[in-house]
């Protein structure tokens, strides 16, 4: 009786790793613990900052990256337009 059980048991935990790992998609919440920030406007510009994060920057090693903070997936979207100028004759 306790082997039966003992089987019983382990197939469910299987079945409950199993259906889990089977989701495959995982959520991952952008928010932050910060002690202060917000957000100003004006003339047509938005500034967004956060103060007092505990841990924010990048670090890599061989093939694996790693940027912490809520503003850090922001950081590679920013484009540098610049004038053309041309000279007429």
């Amino acid at each position: 009786m306790r082997r039966l059980t003992l089987i019983t048991l382990a197939l469910a935990l299987f079945l409950v790793v199993g259906a889990a790992l089977a989701q495959g998609t995982s959520f991952i919440p952008w928010a932050v613990l910060g002690g202060g920030g917000g957000q100003a406007e004006g003339g047509g510009i938005s500034l967004d900052g956060t103060l007092a994060q505990p841990f924010v920057g990048t670090g890599s090693q061989g093939n694996l990256h790693l940027c912490g903070g809520f503003w850090c997936g922001e950081a590679g979207q920013s484009k540098i337009y610049l004038p053309l100028i041309l000279r007429s004759r």
